[in-house]
């Protein structure tokens, strides 16, 4: 069993080192900033990876809903 902890997303927010100049990263960065309410930055989330999140051998249904197989190498789980 997988140990979980968390970061919150002002941590992911600001953690820049493992990404390079990625325009939609930027843009999704931008949208959390002027949408999320007050408070959003001590918000907590797991991290996990995408086979503790989604299995071993997730359906490709689903991982056509929730990452782009180009951008994120969801074929590599």
């Amino acid at each position: 069993m997988a140990v979980v902890t968390c970061i919150t997303i002002g941590e992911l927010y600001d953690d820049t080192s493992k990404h390079d100049d990625n325009g939609v990263l930027e843009r999704l960065k931008q949208l959390v900033k002027n949408n999320f309410p007050e408070g959003w930055r001590e918000w907590k989330v797991a991290r996990l990876s995408k086979k503790d999140t989604v299995g071993a051998n997730p359906d490709p249904q689903l991982l056509n809903k929730i990452c782009s197989p180009h951008d994120w190498n969801c074929n590599g789980l």
